[in-house]
């Protein structure tokens, strides 16, 4: 089995989340429909937790910054 890094799940206990953090460096929120809410809310667990990186992933079309698409990964 080759492992190609370190793959975790963060949620604060009021229940805002992010479901991917890979290597403690990068993050993904995957959501079907994106907001801006769900990229401020992202935004700001990223900055609490010092990752820089971070991006939604959505299966349509949106115009958000940082948004790439699940057929893309």
């Amino acid at each position: 089995m080759r492992i190609k890094g370190e793959l975790n799940y963060y949620q604060k206990k009021s229940g805002r989340e992010i479901n991917f953090i890979l290597n403690k460096k990068e993050a993904f929120e995957v959501k079907l429909n994106p907001s801006p809410r769900d990229l401020s809310n992202l935004k700001r667990l990223c900055s609490e937790l010092g990752i820089e990186k971070f991006n939604l992933v959505s299966k349509k079309f949106t115009s958000l910054e940082n948004t790439i698409y699940g057929f893309a990964l």
